[in-house]
């Protein structure tokens, strides 16, 4: 099976999203994300035995962290405007957000679960460049129409199953998982 673990997004921030992805120009070459498909990706497992999913739940049941909040505003592409591989929405966030992707990229080590050596970049993929793409054309869809999308204030993350089928990933849930280490965080906290 293959794993992710993942914050997801409330409705309002999808629906704004999924707005915003309707009002793309026709014609990019993208496979969309359907809207019950976005997320965050805290960190991606990839293939594991069922057998031993057991294993990752307990992993990361031993995460401790408290709520934390981000901002998913703008649109961008990765890794870059001249070969793009990934549309998204960007964040802003204070250092919670990278804390928790590392605390569960170390409670994942042990099992054997390769950790991360890039720098975490959070973002929430929207689509997949299918084709050639227009720099410009990108760019003007990206000025176009990223804005503020929805403050987050997020009280637990999710580890699921995603099952590859031709019309597109499946997700299933496999276990949640409450970040209960405190308050939730102040509307008003400043966040980058």
């Amino acid at each position: 099976m293959r794993l992710f673990a993942a914050i997801e997004l409330d409705e309002g921030c999808g629906q704004a999203l999924r707005e915003a992805i309707d009002a793309m120009p026709p014609g990019l070459p993208m496979r969309w994300v359907r809207q019950e498909n976005q997320h965050l990706t805290l960190k991606f497992i990839g293939e594991w035995p069922e057998r031993r999913c057991d294993e990752v739940v307990e992993a990361l049941r031993r995460v401790s962290s408290g709520p934390i909040r981000f901002t998913v505003t703008g649109l961008g592409v990765l890794p870059n405007l001249r070969s793009p591989r990934v549309f998204l929405a960007g964040l802003r966030h204070d250092e919670d957000l990278p804390r928790l992707a590392a605390k569960v990229n170390e409670a994942l080590a042990p099992l054997g679960i390769e950790q991360e050596r890039r720098a975490y970049r959070p973002h929430v993929t929207l689509g997949r460049v299918k084709g050639r793409t227009r720099p410009a054309e990108l760019q003007r869809a990206i000025d176009e129409h990223g804005r503020e999308f929805g403050l987050q204030i997020v009280d637990r993350f999710v580890l699921f199953a995603s099952e590859l089928r031709p019309s597109g990933a499946v997700y299933r849930k496999i276990e949640e998982f409450p970040l209960t280490g405190g308050d939730l965080p102040d509307r008003g906290r400043l966040i980058r």
